[in-house]
């Protein structure tokens, strides 16, 4: 899979779309209110072999738009599993429960869609990037903030993601920015520098 960067979107040329992948292009088509996706679909989007039972993203929506978003996916194959209709969904929104979305007849791979609540969740809306492919694009966490954040979350799994992304950008990653994420998110630098095999003290700020 080959990376073209225009400004700060990335480019995915001649990437081979899975089935999650299409999925994901199914359901971002529906929306129209900001949006990004974040945690582990990025990674995978990047090339990280493993699976997922869900799909995490930020929304900004207010009510008529999210009722006409109700109307669309209901309409496109798609149900909201843990709310019971449109009104029930927004008010979960709004009371920081998260709605979990998949294709009519299933249950996992799902969509976990939330409103952004504390600061960095608003920092990450803000600072969102574009990946582009097969005629489509979708916007993403940037890769240094979703690098520090699996590092926060710190289980294995995340730690992997974490590795991949790193690796995966480590020639266009900003080293300043990414140093900066991690420190507010509080993440032992000893930790970061053993899960990205840094050398001792490459972090330097």
């Amino acid at each position: 899979m080959e990376l073209e960067f225009s400004g700060k979107d990335i480019i995915l040329k001649d990437k081979e779309l899975n089935s999650l992948d299409k999925k994901v292009i199914k359901l971002v088509n529906l929306i129209d209110f900001e949006y990004v996706i974040i945690s582990g679909y990025v990674a995978i989007l990047f090339g990280r072999s493993r699976a997922t039972e869900d799909v995490d993203m930020f929304i900004r929506v207010g009510k008529e738009e999210f009722y006409a978003f109700y109307d669309r996916i209901s309409k496109n194959n798609f149900y909201i599993i843990n709310a019971e209709n449109k009104e029930e969904g927004y008010e979960f929104l709004k009371e920081g429960i998260a709605l979990r979305i998949a294709e009519n007849g299933e249950f996992i791979p799902n969509f976990e869609l939330k409103l952004p609540k504390r600061e960095i969740d608003r920092l990450t809306m803000k600072n969102k990037i574009k990946v582009k492919f097969s005629n489509f694009e979708i916007n993403t966490s940037e890769i240094e903030l979703q690098i520090a954040f699996k590092l926060f979350l710190g289980s294995e799994k995340d730690y992997l993601d974490s590795k991949h992304l790193y690796n995966t950008f480590e020639n266009y990653l900003d080293k300043k920015k990414l140093y900066q994420y991690i420190k507010l998110l509080g993440v032992n630098m000893n930790v970061a520098e053993r899960i990205l095999r840094l050398k001792p003290g490459e972090f330097n700020g």
